[in-house]
């Protein structure tokens, strides 16, 4: 169940941000192996007038700059996953927003599963209920 943070540096833009939603959503479920059910997103848009690289913001810059923060269980993607996410929703971003930003970013944060849940519940707690207890034969 991750949670999805992404900023934008651009005006709001209804149809942007639902675009937005729909290629981090598929990319975190093909990639991450994450049920798309229990994915949340939300997306911001931060005016380029208040983003700054290097002194300059994005607007002075002409760019289209991104924040990407997923947020995920820790111990349950590969490293190997996480460096295709990075590299995938980088790369589709990029594209969907005009083009390549090297001031752009994608970060997958490790949660411990003791300290992330949805609903009241952690993430460990729902993965110990949805197992069975181990039978002990005496």
């Amino acid at each position: 169940m991750p949670m999805i943070n992404v900023q934008v540096a651009g005006e709001p833009n209804a149809e942007v941000a639902d675009k937005v939603q729909q290629t981090v959503t598929r990319l975190t479920a093909e990639i991450l192996g994450k049920d798309p059910k229990v994915t949340a997103v939300v997306v911001e848009f931060i005016s380029p007038r208040f983003w700054f690289i290097a002194g300059k913001s994005a607007a002075v810059r002409g760019s289209a700059e991104f924040f990407v923060d997923v947020r995920i269980s820790d111990g349950t993607n590969t490293k190997d996953e996480k460096a295709r996410y990075v590299a995938e929703t980088y790369a589709a971003l990029s594209r969907l927003l005009g083009g390549r930003q090297s001031e752009s970013y994608v970060h997958v944060n490790d949660v411990r599963a003791d300290a992330y849940g949805y609903g009241g519940l952690t993430q460990e707690r729902r993965y110990i209920q949805s197992r069975a207890a181990p039978r002990v034969e005496t």
